[in-house]
């Protein structure tokens, strides 16, 4: 395989490594990853660098950067809207890859923030064929948390589970240091997401281009997704459904913290890829 760093974008501010099979040809098809909230493009714990790399190895193409501002890319000087700005920038990078390399389809591999991101252009711009987004946007039902309290009960002593009680009879108050971290029944406040309608119109719209869409949720936001079937739950009668993958992964963390970790899901990406290949318009 080769590595070569590369510059793009307005002024070429954007900075890149691209990484491609050892016997390249005419790639019709490249992998696009960036940052996933401000950590570089080498991904959390080097994992982009490991699934580029491991892409190639199985033929394929790929992209990691950095987003305007963040890693080694400049910021920009024109202000505005983060998330036109991230649109704008993964734009670029499919602008670059098309001029230099001839390639016209790309799938979009966004963590956390950068999942966000990755909707967000995958929506705008119909080179995009495949949109895999890991702890991206999630909703909760009435199942959440109730199925929440339950992993926590399980997970926890007697001796934690009843002072949880106490203090949620008392009054909730905030958990101790003894109990530690979050409480049995304390949850954060739900994160920002778009409105239901905005996300239904999304997903209807990318099934409609026939998108090859994962929505991947890890073991580590149970407070938000805590169980297997809550996609299904919430949007099992939207048309979009049966067009969109949705998988609970409680056996990764949401920073792939281990090698074994990693391992998992970059052997799940790589079978996705392979498998989605043919939609795609694209040979083994």
């Amino acid at each position: 395989m080769t590595e070569t760093p590369v510059a793009f974008g307005p002024q070429s501010t954007l900075w890149g490594m691209l990484t491609q099979p050892a016997d390249a040809g005419l790639a019709s098809m490249a992998v696009l990853m960036f940052n996933a909230g401000v950590i570089p493009r080498v991904g959390p714990h080097r994992l982009n660098v490991k699934l580029a790399r491991a892409l190639a190895r199985a033929g394929t193409t790929s992209l990691r950067f950095d987003l305007a501002g963040q890693g080694d890319s400049r910021g920009t000087v024109a202000g505005g809207d983060f998330e036109a700005q991230a649109t704008h920038d993964i734009r670029c990078a499919m602008d670059h890859l098309e001029q230099t390399q001839g390639i016209t389809r790309f799938v979009l591999i966004g963590i956390c923030s950068g999942a966000i991101h990755a909707l967000g252009a995958a929506c705008v711009d119909p080179r995009v064929v495949g949109l895999l987004m890991f702890d991206g946007h999630w909703f909760r039902t009435r199942w959440t948390l109730p199925v929440r309290h339950w992993k926590r009960f399980r997970a926890t002593s007697w001796r934690d589970a009843v002072a949880a009680v106490k203090r949620r009879l008392v009054g909730g108050l905030a958990p101790t240091a003894e109990a530690g971290g979050a409480g049995l029944f304390d949850a954060d406040n739900e994160p920002p997401e778009p409105p239901r309608a905005d996300f239904v119109r999304d997903m209807q719209a990318l099934a409609d281009r026939r998108v090859a869409t994962w929505i991947m949720y890890s073991g580590s936001v149970i407070d938000y997704y805590s169980y297997a079937g809550q996609f299904r739950d919430e949007f099992g009668h939207e048309a979009f459904f049966d067009k969109v993958r949705c998988d609970f992964r409680p056996d990764i963390d949401h920073t792939f913290v281990s090698i074994d970790v990693q391992r998992r899901f970059i052997d799940a990406v790589l079978g996705w890829v392979a498998e989605t290949r043919p939609a795609w318009g694209v040979s083994a």
